[in-house]
C-alpha cells in the first residue's frame, strides 16, 4: 500500500492518475504520456472515489458488485467488511485505488479498517488521503509506504499559470507559485482569478507574505499538521479573492457556488433549479440566483467550470452532477453569512424530504419503520445532515430516533457512528454537546455502535456518559449494564468493580418493588462484584440459582443481550461451577437461540449465545457441540463483523484445540496433537492480534495465559515465561525502530501503575497486576504458569537457583488460589510436589541453553541528539550540514552516535522516535537562532526533557552554538520537577561552545568552522569519559 499524503488540492489524485497512465495495459495510449515498460500490469483494477462517495458501505457495495460482475441494486442489503476481506483474499493481481480517504477517516488520523482491507496478499493499493494513516505507521508493516505530497516543482507552476492566461516573465510567475506554497491547486486557481478579473497581469496581491505564512506555521505546535496550516491559510486568501471577484462582476454565480458547496457529494443542475430558482426563492436564493432561467443557471456552471472551481461527474446512474473540489469547498463557505447557510440547508432538507414522501418513506414516528434498503438510509443520513446544519436539532434528532437508531443492533454500526459525528459537530466523545432536543439514547447507542466496531475505549466513553446523564429509574439498568461489561472487556476491572459497588448502594438490594427481571440483574452486579473482588462466589452462587426461578422467557431473552451473560458464564466456569453453570446457561440461551425472528433484531446475542454455549460444551468434553458453534459464529462474523465477538471466537477455538491435543485423549495420534498445538498457537496469536489492535485488555490476558499454557506443552519454555510475565507486568519501553510488542516484558519490580502495554497511540492494555486491572483470577493462572516455566527450563539445564525461582512463583500462586477459592489449586500442589521430590516435568524438554562466558563489557557509543529549527538548515550557511560533517568521522569510527530527525524513516512515528532518543541521549547540542527560539514543539517537547536531565539526572551534557543573534541570554525555559512542580532555568545558564559575545553569523568562515571543531572535540572527549 502507498500512501500519497498531503493537503487538497496538491496533485495526490493528478499524481495517482499520471501513475495509473504510466502503467502498460491500463489506458488507451496518450500523445503526452508514455508508457513505461518496467511497470507491471494489474490483473484487475478498481478506481474508487470517497469524494463522490463518503460513505464506506458503498465502497463495500460497489466493489463487491464490480468483483462478482454483477448490476448494481440500491436496495440490496450492503455487505459488511469482512465479507470482502474474505473476498479479496481469493483475488490475485489487484489494484486498488481509493482517493480521497480523509472523507472517512473516524479522527483525521486513522486509517481504521482499510489498514487490513490488503491482508490478502495478491491485492494492492494506492490512497490518497490528506491525513496520515497513523494506525498503519505505527505498525510498521513491511508493506506500506506513505509519500509527502505538498509541492510542485517550480517550472511545473510557471507552465501552469501560463495556461491559465497568466502572462509576464518567469520571474513573476515563479514569485507567484512561491507565494502560493507550490501548491497544485491554489496556483492553478491563483491563475484562474489573475485570468478571469486581472486580466492575466502577475500580481501578489491578497497572497499572504512569507514571514505571515512562517508565524502561522509557528503557532500550530504538530509538526504534521504545519504544512495544512501554512497551505490552508494561502488557500484562505485565494477563495476570499474570488469571493470579492465574482460578488463583483457575478453575484449570481457566487451565489449559485455557495449552493453548491452546501451539497457533501454533489448535485444535479436540475436539483439547483428546483431548490433555488424561481421568485418565491429570493429569501433563499438571493435575488442575483433567484432570477436565473435554468439555461442562464447551465450558462453559469459552465463558466464556474472553466474557472477550475467545480467539475462535472457522472455518478453511478448515469446521472451528471457537479461537485466541488473539497478545499474550495472549505473555503468559499467560511465566508457564507450564517443565516443564508442556514436558509439553503433547509431548503436542500425540504426537497429532500419531499423525495423522501414521495418513495412512501415518513420521517415522523412510525413503529417498525426502519427502512432496510440503503438508498433510502443514504438519503435519510442526508436529511439528518441538512436539518442539522439548518439548526434543526430537534427534528434531526426525531428522524435519527425512529428511523435509523435500530441500526445500532442490525448490524448498521458504521453509520450509526457516522451521524452521531454529524451531531457531536467533529467533537469526540468526551466533549460532545448534542444540543437541545436530543435524547438519552444518543450516548447509549453511540457506545453501541463502537463497540460492535472494535473501539472499546470510546464505546466506555459513551456508555459512561449514557449512564450519568440518563435520568433512570433503580431498576432501569441498561445503560448501566452496557457501560459496567465495556468497562469489563477494556480490562478495566478494577473501574468496573468500582462501579458495581457503587451500583449496589444506590440500588438498595432490600427494593420490593423490583420486577424478577431486576432483582436478578442486582444478583448478577454482586456475583460479578465479589468476582472481581477474588472473593469466593459460594454465597453469590446460590442467590442466583434461587433467583432464576422467577424468570420467564422473555426475561431470559433481554438479559442474554444486557448483562453480557456470555462473561457470566465465562466467571462461573473459571471460578468451577460446572455442575449448575448449564442450567444458567440454558436460561439465558436456549430462546436466543431458538428465536430466528429476533436474530434480525438483536444480532449481537445470537453469536455470544453460540460461545458461551461452545464454552459450556468444552467443559463438559463435548468438542463436536463446542466445534460446531465455533463455526457458526465464525460465520456470523464474516457476514456481519464485529471484532469483539471475532476476538472472543479466537480464544474460544484456541481452548478447543489446546483441549484436543491433551496426552490424556489417548484415542489421538501424537501427530494429532502436534498439528492441534499448532492450530491452538496460530489462533490464539490471531486472537492476541485482534485484541492489541481493538484494546480488548480482558480478553488479551486470557489470550496471553492460554498462549503461555499452550508453548509449555510444546516445550518452548522461554516463550512461556514471555507471555506469562507480559500477562502479570506488561511489556517494557520498546527497542529503537521497534514495535511496542516486540519489547522485553517487566517483572515484579515494575511500578504497578506502569505494568501493562502502552503507547504509539494505541489503546492501552493493562497488566494483571495493574491497579486499574487487578485481576486475580489471571495473575493466579499466569504465576502458575510462570512457576511452571521457569521449572521447565530448570529440568532442562540442571539449574538449582531457577528450580528455587520456580518454587517461590507457585508459592504465590498457591497463596492466591487458596484465598480465592481457585479449583486449579491442586494443579499447583502437584506442580510444588513435583519440584520437590525431583521429578521430571510432564512437559517436553527444551533443549539446554548453552553455557555463556560473560564478555567484557564494552563501551557504547554515547548518543549525541542534535536539537534545531529546519529553517537554519535551509540557509545558505546550512548549519546543520556544516556541523554533521565535521563529525562524522567520530560517527563513522563508533565513536559517537549522531541523532537527528532526518534518521527517521517513512512509516516510523517521528514523535515516539524523537522521545526516545532525547530519553537515552549522552549530550544535546542546541542549533540556536531565532527560528530555534520560535519552534513550538522545540520549546514544548524538547527542551523540557533536555532540561530536566541535565538537572536533575546528570547524565546529559548540553552544548549550545549560537548561530544568530537571538534572545538566547534573557528567555527562561520551565521543565516538569514531579517532586517540586515545574522549574524555569535558563539556557545561558549551560556553557556555550564557543565565546557568547559573536554568533556564528557574525564570525568569518574559518572561524565558524573552528567552532564546529570546537563542537567535535567536546564530543571526542565526552565519548573517552
Amino acid at each position: 500500500m502507498f500512501a500519497l499524503v498531503g493537503i487538497g488540492g496538491a496533485g495526490k489524485t493528478a499524481i495517482a492518475d499520471r501513475f495509473l497512465r504510466e502503467v502498460p495495459g491500463v489506458f488507451p495510449p496518450h500523445p503526452d504520456v508514455a508508457a513505461d515498460p518496467s511497470l507491471p500490469t494489474p490483473d484487475k483494477l478498481f478506481v474508487f472515489s470517497f469524494y463522490e462517495a463518503p460513505n464506506p458501505q458503498v465502497f463495500l457495495a460497489q466493489i463487491l458488485d464490480w468483483l462478482d460482475d454483477r448490476e448494481p441494486d440500491d436496495k440490496r442489503q450492503r455487505p459488511r467488511y469482512p465479507e470482502i476481506k474474505a473476498r479479496l483474499a481469493k483475488e490475485h493481481g489487484l489494484l486498488l485505488v481509493l482517493d480521497g480517504l480523509e472523507k472517512i477517516q473516524d479522527d483525521g488520523a486513522r486509517g481504521g479498517r482499510l489498514g487490513h482491507i490488503t491482508d490478502a496478499p495478491g491485492v494492492s493499493a494506492i490512497v490518497t488521503t490528506r491525513f496520515p494513516l497513523d494506525d498503519l505507521e505505527v505498525a510498521e508493516g513491511p508493506y506500506y509506504v506513505a509519500i509527502d505530497v505538498e509541492r510542485i516543482a517550480l517550472p511545473a507552476c510557471v507552465e501552469l499559470l501560463r495556461q491559465r492566461g497568466v502572462h509576464g516573465p518567469d520571474t513573476a510567475l515563479e514569485a507567484i507559485a512561491e507565494h502560493c506554497g507550490r501548491h497544485a491547486l491554489t496556483v492553478d486557481l491563483v491563475g484562474g482569478y489573475l485570468a478571469a478579473f486581472k486580466r492575466g497581469e502577475p500580481s501578489l496581491e491578497g497572497l499572504p507574505s512569507h514571514d505571515e505564512i512562517a508565524r502561522i506555521a509557528a503557532d500550530e505546535p504538530n509538526r504534521k499538521r504545519q504544512a495544512v496550516a501554512r497551505q490552508s491559510a494561502r488557500f484562505g486568501r485565494v477563495a476570499q479573492r474570488y469571493r470579492e471577484g465574482l460578488a463583483e462582476h457575478d453575484p449570481a454565480a457566487l451565489a449559485l457556488m455557495e449552493r453548491i458547496c452546501l451539497f457533501r457529494s454533489g448535485v444535479t443542475a436540475e436539483t439547483l433549479a428546483g431548490i433555488f430558482l424561481g421568485d418565491s426563492k429570493e429569501q433563499v436564493s438571493g435575488p442575483a440566483l433567484s432570477q436565473l432561467t435554468p439555461a442562464e443557471l447551465k450558462a453559469r456552471l459552465h463558466r464556474l467550470s472553466e474557472m477550475r472551481l467545480i467539475e462535472y461527474v457522472d455518478d453511478a446512474t448515469g446521472q451528471r452532477r457537479v461537485q466541488v473540489h473539497p478545499a474550495v469547498r472549505e473555503g468559499l463557505l467560511a465566508g457564507l453569512a450564517t443565516d443564508a447557510a442556514t436558509a439553503g440547508h433547509g431548503a436542500v432538507r425540504e426537497h429532500l424530504a419531499s423525495a423522501l414522501t414521495a418513495a412512501d418513506v415518513a420521517l415522523g414516528h412510525a413503529p417498525d419503520s426502519t427502512p432496510t434498503d440503503p438508498s433510502t438510509q443514504d438519503l435519510l443520513e442526508e436529511v439528518i445532515h441538512h436539518s442539522l446544519e439548518a439548526g434543526l436539532v430537534k427534528e434531526a434528532y426525531s428522524i435519527f430516533e425512529s428511523r435509523l437508531v435500530p441500526l445500532v443492533i442490525m448490524g448498521g454500526h458504521d453509520r450509526i457512528e457516522r451521524i452521531h459525528r454529524l451531531f457531536a459537530k467533529g467533537h469526540p466523545p468526551a466533549t460532545a454537546r448534542p444540543g437541545e432536543g436530543v435524547g438519552e439514547l444518543f450516548f447509549f447507542a453511540w457506545g453501541l455502535a463502537y463497540q460492535a466496531m472494535g473501539q472499546p475505549a470510546l464505546a466506555r466513553i459513551c456508555l459512561e456518559r449514557a449512564e450519568s446523564e440518563t435520568s433512570r429509574s433503580p431498576g432501569d439498568l441498561g445503560p448501566y449494564f452496557f457501560f459496567a461489561f465495556s468497562l469489563f472487556i477494556e480490562g478495566r476491572l478494577g473501574h468496573a468493580l468500582h462501579v458495581f459497588k457503587r451500583e449496589l448502594e444506590q440500588l438498595n438490594l432490600g427494593t420490593a418493588s423490583f420486577s424478577n427481571i431486576e432483582h436478578y440483574a442486582v444478583i448478577i452486579i454482586d456475583l460479578a462484584k465479589t468476582f472481581l473482588e477474588g472473593k469466593q462466589l459460594d454465597s453469590s452462587f446460590r442467590a442466583l440459582l434461587h433467583a432464576r426461578a422467577g424468570l420467564d422467557s422473555g426475561d431470559k431473552f433481554t438479559f442474554a443481550l444486557l448483562a453480557r451473560g456470555d462473561l457470566l458464564v465465562r466467571m462461573l466456569l473459571r471460578a468451577g461451577f460446572l455442575d449448575n453453570v448449564e442450567a444458567i446457561a440454558t436460561d439465558f440461551f436456549d430462546d436466543v437461540l431458538d428465536d430466528e425472528e429476533a436474530h434480525e433484531v438483536l444480532r449481537e446475542a445470537l453469536p455470544l449465545a453460540q460461545l458461551a454455549a461452545a464454552q459450556v460444551s468444552l467443559a463438559k468434553d463435548d468438542m463436536e457441540d463446542a466445534l460446531k458453534r465455533i463455526v457458526l459464529t465464525e460465520q456470523w462474523v464474516a457476514a456481519h463483523g464485529s471484532p469483539d465477538i471475532e476476538c472472543l471466537a479466537a480464544l474460544v477455538r484456541g481452548q478447543l484445540h489446546f483441549r484436543l491435543s491433551d496426552p490424556a485423549r489417548l484415542v489421538t495420534s501424537t501427530t494429532f496433537r502436534a498439528e492441534q498445538l499448532d492450530l491452538a498457537l496460530k489462533t490464539t496469536t490471531d486472537g492476541i492480534r485482534i485484541a492489541r489492535r481493538s484494546g480488548y485488555g480482558f480478553y488479551h490476558l486470557e489470550l496471553l495465559i492460554l498462549r503461555s499454557r499452550i508453548h509449555l506443552w510444546r516445550g518452548e519454555a522461554d516463550e512461556a515465561a514471555r507471555d506469562a510475565r507480559a500477562a502479570l507486568y506488561g511489556l517494557d519501553v520498546a527497542p529503537p525502530g521497534k514495535s511496542r510488542f516486540d519489547a522485553p516484558p517487566l517483572d515484579g519490580r515494575s511500578p504497578p501503575d506502569g505494568r501493562g502495554i502502552f503507547g504509539e497511540g494505541r489503546p492501552p492494555l493493562y497488566a494483571a497486576t495493574h491497579p486499574e486491572c487487578n485481576y486475580v483470577w489471571g495473575e493466579a493462572d499466569a504465576r502458575f504458569l510462570l512457576g511452571e516455566a521457569l521449572a521447565l527450563t530448570a529440568a532442562a539445564n540442571d539449574d538449582a537457583a531457577m528450580a528455587r525461582e520456580a518454587t517461590a512463583e507457585l508459592d504465590k500462586a498457591r497463596a492466591l488460589q487458596q484465598r480465592i477459592g481457585d479449583p486449579h489449586l491442586a494443579d499447583t500442589e502437584a506442580a510444588l510436589a513435583r519440584i520437590a521430590s525431583g521429578m521430571p516435568p510432564p512437559f517436553p524438554l527444551p533443549p539446554p541453553k548453552p553455557r555463556v562466558v560473560p564478555a567484557i563489557p564494552q563501551k557504547s557509543a554515547p548518543l549525541v541528539f542534535i536539537c534545531y529549527a529546519h529553517a537554519d538548515n535551509e540557509a545558505p550557511d546550512r548549519w546543520l550540514g556544516r556541523l554533521l560533517q565535521m563529525i562524522e568521522p567520530l560517527h563513522r569510527r563508533g565513536v559517537v552516535h549522531v541523532w537527528t530527525d532526518r534518521a527517521i524513516a517513512i512509516g516510523e512515528q517521528w514523535d515516539a522516535e524523537i522521545q526516545r532518543s532525547l530519553a537515552t541521549a549522552r549530550a544535546a547540542v542546541l542549533l540556536v537562532s531565532p527560528a530555534f527560539l520560535a519552534s513550538t514543539y522545540i520549546d514544548n517537547s524538547e527542551l523540557p526533557v533536555l532540561l530536566r536531565r541535565a538537572q536533575q539526572q546528570h547524565s546529559l551534557r548540553i552544548l549550545p552554538v549560537l548561530l544568530r543573534p537571538s534572545l538566547f541570554d534573557k528567555l527562561t525555559f520551565r521543565y516538569p520537577d514531579p517532586a517540586h512542580g515545574p522549574q524555569e532555568i535558563k539556557l545561558a545558564d549551560f556553557q556555550v561552545a564557543h565565546p557568547a559575545e559573536r554568533t556564528l553569523s557574525e564570525m568569518t568562515r574559518p572561524e565558524q568552522d573552528r567552532v564546529l571543531l570546537g563542537v567535535a572535540e567536546a564530543l571526542l572527549q565526552l565519548a573517552a569519559d
